[in-house]
C-alpha cells in the first residue's frame, strides 16, 4: 500500500486546525461562510482519509482523488492562514501560531512603493472543475504582463452553492485568501461535486516588500 507520508501528516494537523479555528472563529476574523466551508472540507476529508488509511478499504477510491482533494484543501487553508495573519489589528498569541502553523513573513527593505494600480480580473475560459482567470490593469487592460514592481498577484475565493429565491450579497469578508500567482494568469480548480455552484474572485497587486494594493471588485463566475 502506497501511503503518503505528507497526507498522513495533514491529516493530524487539520484535524486540530479546524476545531481550533471555529473555537475561535470570531476572534480570528474568520466569515460564518468560512467556517462552514471549513466544516464540510473536515468532513469529507475525514469519510476519504478513513477509506484511504484503513487497509481494508485502501482500495476503494482513488489514490489520485484522495491527492486532488488534499490539494483543494491545502490551497484553501493556506488562503486561510493568509487571511488570519493580515487580519489588521490581530495579535496572535504562541498557541495561535503553535496549532494554525502560521509564520510569519520576512520582509525585504527597500523603496519599492505600494502597488497604487487598480487590479481587476477576467474569466478566460472554464473547463468542467477549471476555472482559468487572469488579472489585469485596469488603465491598461491589453496589458499581457504585470505592471511595474508588482511581483505576485493577490487571489481571494468564495464558493456556495447556487442560491434560488432572495440574492444573499457577497462582500469581500466573505472571500478567503488564495496562494499569490507569480503570473496574471491563474486557474483554479474544484470538485465534481462543486459543479452548478457559484464563485466569486477578487485579486490584488503585491509588490516584492508583500505589500498589497486595493483588492479589486468581486467578480463571480458559475463552476461547471
Amino acid at each position: 500500500m502506497d501511503y503518503s507520508i505528507e497526507i498522513v501528516f495533514y491529516s493530524i494537523f487539520f484535524n486540530y486546525f479546524v476545531p481550533y479555528i471555529l473555537a475561535n472563529r470570531v476572534r480570528l476574523g474568520v466569515s460564518m461562510p468560512q467556517a462552514v466551508q471549513l466544516s464540510s472540507y473536515l468532513t469529507t476529508w475525514n469519510t476519504l482519509f478513513g477509506l484511504y488509511s484503513d487497509p481494508e478499504t485502501f482500495g476503494t477510491i482513488s489514490i489520485g482523488d484522495m491527492n486532488d482533494f488534499y490539494d483543494i484543501v491545502r490551497k484553501y487553508v493556506d488562503g486561510l492562514k493568509q487571511q488570519i495573519k493580515s487580519t489588521v489589528g490581530l495579535v496572535l498569541t504562541t498557541t495561535d501560531y503553535k496549532v494554525t502553523q502560521i509564520h510569519k513573513d520576512v520582509t525585504p527593505r527597500g523603496s519599492i512603493p505600494r502597488p497604487e494600480e487598480e487590479a481587476a480580473v477576467s474569466l478566460r475560459k472554464s473547463t468542467h472543475g477549471v476555472n482559468y482567470f487572469s488579472a489585469y490593469d485596469v488603465a491598461n487592460p491589453t496589458k499581457a504582463g504585470k505592471p511595474k514592481d508588482v511581483k505576485r498577484i493577490g487571489i481571494r475565493l468564495f464558493t456556495r452553492k447556487r442560491l434560488t429565491g432572495e440574492v444573499v450579497e457577497v462582500t469581500m469578508a466573505d472571500l478567503v485568501i488564495l496562494p499569490d500567482s507569480g503570473s496574471m494568469k491563474f486557474d483554479l480548480h474544484f470538485l465534481d461535486t462543486q459543479a452548478g455552484d457559484e464563485g466569486f474572485v477578487a485579486v490584488c497587486f503585491i509588490n516584492d516588500k508583500g505589500e498589497k494594493g486595493e483588492w479589486s471588485q468581486i467578480f463571480p463566475f458559475s463552476i461547471i
